[in-house]
């Protein structure tokens, strides 16, 4: 009987592990898809307000910010469900120097470790040889079906009360 109760007891903490690790993890989850992950609503929009703080902390002047057609989703499998993401690109349009523009690529990967520049496109100018017109191709992951990050957020909000 004792050697049941201990392993009951074994068990009973093992459990309580699990939860409390599974709360984290929620938690983890929840932060990454409010700061790195854009708004399903309207992902320019979270894109853009990204790229011009990015842009005007290097001192970049940024020309224009357009969605591109993204790459096909990816999809994760668990045990339970599916959970597909997709690459959400946009491009973005600028003048600035060589140096700026190194400035403001490490300045995006640094600030965002799911972020991937995928293009880089560098045209002189002959009126102003220090400055370029630049093309940059950006991605982030995105839900495919939002509603799984909605119930993220709802079970993280669960594991609160």
């Amino acid at each position: 009987l004792t050697a049941k109760l201990e392993k009951a007891g074994r068990l009973i903490e093992s459990k309580k592990i699990l939860d409390d690790n599974l709360k984290i993890s929620r938690r983890d989850i929840h932060q990454v898809a409010d700061y790195f992950i854009p708004d399903v609503e309207n992902p320019l929009s979270w894109v853009t307000e990204v790229l011009y703080e990015h842009a005007r902390d290097v001192g970049v002047n940024v020309r224009a910010v357009s969605e591109r057609e993204s790459p096909p989703s990816l999809q994760l499998f668990s045990d339970e469900k599916q959970v597909k993401f997709q690459a959400y690109t946009v491009r973005l349009n600028a003048n600035c120097s060589y140096a700026k523009l190194k400035h403001l690529v490490a300045s995006l990967q640094s600030g965002n470790p799911y972020l991937c520049v995928t293009g880089i496109e560098i045209e002189a100018r002959l009126a102003d040889p220090i400055n370029h017109q630049v093309t940059l191709d950006v991605q982030w992951p995105m839900w495919v079906e939002p509603e799984v990050a909605t119930q993220l957020v709802v079970e993280q909000g669960e594991d609160h009360g």
